[in-house]
């Protein structure tokens, strides 16, 4: 029996699979990564208000009984083919922070 033979068929047929749970794993680092990111601009816009953005990123603000409510959104291309299977190809990722005026 062939033992050489046989090891190259199961990596042949793991090195796939393998690879896609690699990328899924590097997207979803990338929307952590985003998410955190907007966690700490927002947090700079609702300190200071003349924070200058990214052109990239979404602001948007609504006042509601003085409350005043700030949501920062990005989206990021998804590139590996299990996640844009399960959501698009782009994730839109949004933080919201509300305070009191």
């Amino acid at each position: 029996m062939n033992k050489k033979g046989q090891a190259l068929v199961e990596f042949i047929i793991i090195l796939p699979v393998f690879l896609m749970l690699i990328l899924a794993v590097f997207d979803y680092v990338k929307i952590m990564q985003t998410k955190m990111s907007l966690e700490s601009a927002i947090e700079e816009i609702t300190l200071d208000q003349n924070t200058q953005l990214d052109s990239d990123l979404v602001l948007k603000t609504e006042s509601v009984d003085g409350i005043k409510t700030y949501t920062l959104s990005k989206k990021v291309d998804i590139t590996s083919p299990v996640l844009s299977a399960i959501i698009s190809d782009t994730y839109n990722v949004k933080v919201t922070r509300s305070i009191h005026e």
